[in-house]
């Protein structure tokens, strides 16, 4: 099984897809975290030096990772952007999680620091959005309780389980 979790920062692709691996048994892949432990650099830090240095560093991890089998994959929000990402994640389920601007903005100020304007940050989702929704699997609404959303989470995953079952 391979469920792949994309959306804007503060959706809860860390989170969910965290919760998701353990109930699961499956393992839990986060390309930014796996980016700043091989670099042992900061996002900000990587941000501030080169955005398109950043978002190479991004499509070689997740054509590394995709590789894996039996593993939730947490996705940067702004891999998708990337080209020839879409590639790497054919054979993945794709879950994106949605969410209102305001509420994202909120989860993220403070954690990503290199996203603190307001009208920057909705902008980008703005753009963000129709892209997400043409390439996902399922979406996922996780503007709410976090318990709410993972149970939404699961439920799918327990659909893709039978399927893959058969």
């Amino acid at each position: 099984m391979r469920i792949a979790l994309i959306g804007f920062m503060g959706a809860g692709k860390t989170a969910l897809g965290r919760k998701l691996a353990q109930k699961y048994g499956l393992d839990f892949i986060d390309t930014d975290a796996e980016i700043v432990r091989d670099t042992g650099r900061s996002l900000d830090e990587l941000f501030k030096e080169s955005e398109k240095k950043f978002r190479e560093k991004e499509l070689e991890k997740l054509a590394e990772v995709s590789r894996r089998d039996n593993a939730v994959l947490s996705t940067g929000g702004g891999t998708m952007q990337t080209d020839g990402s879409l590639k790497y994640l054919k054979d993945w389920t794709v879950v994106y999680l949605s969410l209102p601007i305001d509420t994202a903005y909120n989860r993220s100020v403070g954690v990503k620091t290199f996203m603190r304007q307001y009208d920057g940050f909705k902008e980008l989702c703005e753009q963000r959005a129709p892209l997400f929704e043409r390439i996902c699997d399922f979406e996922i609404y996780t503007g709410d309780e976090e318990e709410d959303s993972f149970e939404r989470l699961c439920r799918l995953t327990e659909i893709e389980i039978r399927k893959k079952r058969g």
